[in-house]
This record gives C-alpha cells, sequence and structure tokens, in this order.
C-alpha cells in the first residue's frame, strides 16, 4: 500500500509519502515500511530537490528480488535512513548525490552497518 499527499510550505512543495508491505503467508516478521518527503522538483535551472526516508524491512516481509539492492545490502531484516539532494544544473542536467546509513539486525548473515555515498548526474532528453 503507498500513500502521498503534496503540501505547499513556503512556496516549496513538500511531498509527504508512506509505505507499507507484508507478506500474508508467514508470522510475526512479515512487515516492511518506509516514510518520508520530498521538498520541491528539480524541474528548471537551479531548482533544487531533498528527499530523505526512514525503511524497515522484517525478515519475511519482501522477496529478495524486490528490496533495494543499495540499501543494507539488498537484506532484509534492516533499518535504516536515506538523503538525496539533487540540483537542476540545466533543464536538461541534473547533478546529486545520496547517502544511505542503515543496517542489518544481529544475528542475521549479513549483519552490520552500511554506509553507501552515491553521486549521480542525469541527462534529460
Amino acid at each position: 500500500m503507498f500513500a502521498d499527499h503534496t503540501i505547499e510550505a513556503s512556496e516549496v512543495p513538500l511531498r509527504l509519502f508512506v509505505e507499507l508491505a507484508g507478506n500474508t503467508a508467514t508470522g510475526d516478521t512479515n512487515q516492511a515500511f518506509a516514510a518520508g518527503f520530498i521538498a520541491r522538483r528539480t524541474d528548471a535551472p537551479g531548482s533544487a530537490e531533498f528527499f530523505w526516508s526512514w525503511r524497515e524491512t522484517a525478515a519475511d516481509a519482501l522477496i529478495g528480488l524486490f528490496t533495494d539492492s543499495d540499501f543494507a545490502g539488498g537484506s532484509t531484516e534492516s533499518r535504516g535512513r536515506m538523503f538525496r539532494l539533487q540540483y537542476a544544473v540545466t533543464s536538461q542536467v541534473v547533478i546529486g548525490g545520496s547517502f544511505i546509513d542503515s543496517s542489518v539486525r544481529a544475528g542475521t548473515p549479513n549483519h552490520g552497518d552500511y554506509h553507501r555515498l552515491m553521486l549521480d548526474m542525469e541527462f534529460r532528453f
């Protein structure tokens, strides 16, 4: 299930979102959750966007194929946050970066902290 709502905060579009997923074929460890916000959009030269989200994924909540491989190494039993900042250099070129601070619960095969920094350049045409 996914829900979002956009509001104007001081002339800045602010999009709030929440996403829930569940696996009805398992027991107690079957829920995944994400919530966050996106401030502004990169649709005009000189505009910027800031994204933040918090995620938690229980052990049996998702099929491994559907997990984000950048977040906690693609593992379930994970939690953490993601930050992204983008800037529109022109209407066709956007530069940005993302930082993911996540961890996998102790006692699981891939346990530990995962920190990832990604830098991007997008070309729109």
